[in-house]
């Protein structure tokens, strides 16, 4: 495909994920919070590849799990988020995500969460990582993927967050696959692992 063609693409999948009248950003609020595997709980012990699972509370608006599987990361929102969809999705590239989460909210309650990730596709290649954006919609007793954003995109972030204020509550866990956003199109060995959600979870 050509760049024109990707670029035309890319409009149309972005306008797709942002056109929604019933959505309305007035009555919603944002806050950041840092979290550390390092002075969080372990709740997940070590198991071959699996480096273990870690559940962090204190000064968050609501729990954040975090896991590492063989050079990959995961996050999950909520309660009992150790069972939830997205504690079991990633990127196939190698990846570890930051530290520092953008809730989206309304009424004083989280609905998506913005978190920034580093993706490389060769296991020597990390200092060449490339920064991306993942929106993850939170919902009672769930959260899950709802897209991967290039942060190299002209607006990659007010992109993140329209698509969490316009898309999130929409986007069903267990029938949508998550958007991929990215000038260069999408690679084969780009999917996001468990997409959509399996039926039952844990």
């Amino acid at each position: 495909m050509t760049a024109a063609g990707k670029a035309l693409l890319l409009a149309g999948l972005i306008a797709s994920l942002t056109t929604n009248p019933a959505a309305s950003a007035q009555d919603v609020t944002s806050t950041v919070s840092e979290f550390s595997s390092d002075t969080c709980p372990q709740v997940a012990k070590q198991d071959g590849e699996f480096l273990g699972g870690w559940l962090c509370t204190e000064g968050q608006p609501m729990s954040i799990y975090f896991a590492e599987i063989d050079l990959h990361q995961m996050t999950a929102f909520g309660t009992g988020a150790i069972h939830h969809c997205a504690s079991r999705q990633t990127i196939n590239g190698f990846n570890y995500a930051d530290t520092s989460i953008e809730w989206r909210m309304k009424g004083g309650k989280p609905f998506a969460a913005l978190q920034s990730w580093h993706v490389w596709w060769d296991a020597d290649q990390r200092a060449e990582a490339k920064p991306f954006i993942v929106v993850t919609k939170i919902e009672a007793g769930n959260s899950c993927r709802v897209a991967t954003v290039n942060a190299a995109l002209t607006g990659a972030m007010t992109l993140a967050r329209r698509i969490a204020d316009q898309r999130s509550q929409s986007f069903d866990c267990f029938k949508d696959v998550p958007a991929w956003l990215d000038a260069e199109g999408e690679r084969k060995d780009q999917s996001t692992w468990n997409t959509p959600c399996a039926k039952t979870m844990p």
